[in-house]
């Protein structure tokens, strides 16, 4: 010990631990920093992979939305030439049709529009109205559970609550909390679904219920994570990305409460915009 002092070793030493230090920290937060991107990077790839596996439903959607429209401009336009070839055409008959077929068309780009949104990827956070993303979610999907006949309710939603994000994942989570919901009703007598969205403090609540089978004590704590289904042909990703969605995005939590043949009740907590 007393050589290492006399010729000066002792500062080279620590000076090398010092050194050894910063090193070791330099790494730990490098690969700190690669596992958290291999992270994002996978959660990403889940969330298309969600959205890749809805695509077959919303093409279906899509069809169901655009079929009834399409049928009416057919008859509008066959009761036109049918006038105009029996000379009973008159002018005031012509601009009701136009405007009605007019109409037809407005409401087959909004479709396009609500569609387009969904599936637009997500831009930078900002303000925007919780009732858009909800009305945006429920015209994606209405199609797809009036062919079922489960009934769906907005109730008790409030115009002026506004939130901070992203709109277009916040319409994807009630999506997917409403396909969900949409699957526990198979089988259901009178299947229905209620959304509702109210202030709680500082925060924007959701809660989405349903009159379905429900889901038994010992599934319940699991179904958030990822890969856990119940479902014979379903992926196990869609409620994982909804809760880190959520929490991840908007800094917000999820809960759910359930019983067996009574149904469930999901809600969501996010903060307000002020």
């Amino acid at each position: 010990k007393q050589v290492y002092i006399e010729q000066g070793y002792v500062d080279i030493v620590l000076a090398a631990f010092a050194v050894e230090a910063v090193l070791f920290t330099i790494s730990i937060s490098y690969k700190y920093n690669l596992f958290k991107n291999q992270a994002l990077d996978h959660q990403n790839m889940l969330f298309q992979q969600s959205k890749m596996a809805k695509s077959g439903e919303m093409i279906a959607n899509i069809t169901h939305q655009f079929r009834q429209p399409l049928n009416n401009l057919s008859y509008m336009l066959m009761n036109l030439k049918s006038r105009y070839e029996s000379k009973t055409l008159d002018e005031g008959y012509f601009h009701q049709k136009i405007a009605s077929a007019q109409e037809q068309l407005q409401f087959l780009s909004k479709t396009i529009d609500d569609f387009k949104e969904f599936y637009t990827p997500a831009k930078a956070k900002e303000s925007f109205s919780l009732i858009e993303a909800i009305r945006n979610s429920v015209a994606v999907i209405a199609p797809d559970l009036k062919s079922k006949g489960i009934v769906l309710e907005v109730v008790d939603c409030d115009e002026e609550i506004a939130i901070f994000g992203k709109k277009n994942e916040l319409s994807q989570v009630l999506l997917a909390l409403i396909s969900n919901a949409s699957d526990a009703l198979s089988g259901v007598s009178e299947p229905k679904i209620i959304l509702r969205s109210h202030c709680n403090g500082s925060e924007a609540m959701i809660r989405l219920e349903d009159n379905g089978n429900g889901i038994s004590s010992d599934m319940l704590g699991k179904i958030f994570e990822p890969y856990f289904t119940t479902k014979s042909q379903g992926s196990g990703i869609g409620l994982y990305l909804v809760k880190m969605i959520i929490e991840k995005s908007f800094g917000g939590k999820i809960k759910v409460e359930s019983k067996v043949r009574e149904g469930s009740t999901f809600t969501l907590s996010m903060a307000l915009y002020h």
